[in-house]
């Protein structure tokens, strides 16, 4: 990864608070809505999970059921599996 000038502090060296924010940025970690949405699930009763059963863990999360992106689906289920 290249640096700009002016990602350095006047120490010259780079400021890691930046440096961590913008590597978020390019690899962010799990998200952590996503897997309130996987422990309010994992605590289902059912064998699979319907779409109403779904929607209803986004909204008692505080999570879009619509604006899950497949990347999400995939974290969803490797919880989920992970909690069962």
């Amino acid at each position: 990864m290249a640096f700009h000038p002016m990602d350095f502090n006047a120490d010259g060296r780079v400021d890691f608070t930046d440096f961590m924010i913008f590597n978020s940025c390019i690899n962010p970690g799990p998200d952590p809505l996503v897997s309130r949405v996987a422990q309010q699930l994992a605590c289902s009763p059912n064998d699979s999970i319907g779409d109403e059963e779904f929607r209803g863990a986004c909204h008692a999360c505080g999570a879009d059921p619509d604006s899950f992106t497949p990347a999400d689906y995939r974290q969803l289920q490797r919880e989920l599996d992970e909690l069962g």
